[in-house]
């Protein structure tokens, strides 16, 4: 399967996704998301759907902590509930995690990308200091230590290279030590492709220093990783 990843919106904000360009329905892409990012598109359904007085009737996601995960043990489960047919089979669906990634509204929401050029076209994000960019950045930069922390929980910030197709050079630890060595190429490759589509989002200037980021070079940055 060819997995991209980058950006995807209803015609809203825009939330980092992956997603396979084969698999698309009507047009629309049918994308996967962190669960962190899960959590972000469950707060904007509801938000947008209050905001309408259609609270109730337009679908929503839920994220349940604490689950009980059907062997025994408990976990997170995310919930997607389709509130006009409730009653009706599938009105209330289970969405089942691939990897950690949920697959949210896809073969059924008009979900399109979103890139630096589209955004530039109809002239969203065009400010230098967008906070809509910067959001965008720090997303991808969030959904990276998701993936990263999933096989390294002590990953604390990345040595990354702007301008490079694997931006990511060395993983730092949080007692100061570089762990470049723990990580397999399938992760590490992953965890690139998530940041690299979030540098595409720099406009250069003071970008990076406004993000939190140390400059060490001229493109390269000490980008320290959230607390998930």
């Amino acid at each position: 399967m060819t997995v991209l990843h980058g950006f995807v919106s209803l015609g809203g904000p825009a939330f980092p996704a992956r997603f396979d360009p084969r698999r698309r329905w009507k047009g629309s892409e049918n994308p996967y998301f962190t669960l962190r990012t899960v959590r972000d598109v469950a707060a904007f359904l509801a938000e947008s759907a209050r905001q309408v007085g259609r609270y109730g009737r337009d679908d929503t996601v839920h994220v349940v902590d604490d689950a009980p995960d059907g062997m025994g043990g408990r976990g997170h489960m995310v919930v997607h509930i389709r509130w006009m047919y409730l009653g009706e089979p599938g009105s209330v669906s289970i969405v089942p995690s691939e990897h950690g990634w949920y697959g949210v509204g896809g073969f059924e929401w008009c979900w399109h990308t979103v890139s630096p050029q589209s955004a530039k076209r109809t002239g969203a994000g065009a400010d230098p200091l967008s906070d809509a960019r910067h959001r965008l950045i720090t997303a991808a930069v969030r959904d990276t230590a998701e993936v990263l922390r999933g096989v390294l929980p002590e990953a604390a910030a990345l040595f990354v290279t702007v301008g490079d197709g694997a931006p990511i050079r060395n993983v730092m630890h949080s007692d100061g030590v570089c762990g470049l060595e723990c990580y397999d190429t399938e992760t590490l490759g992953e965890a690139d492709q998530i940041l690299a589509s979030g540098l595409e989002w720099l406009d250069g200037g003071s970008d990076p220093i406004a993000l939190g980021w140390v400059q060490l070079s001229a493109c390269r940055f000490l980008v320290p990783l959230p607390l998930l």
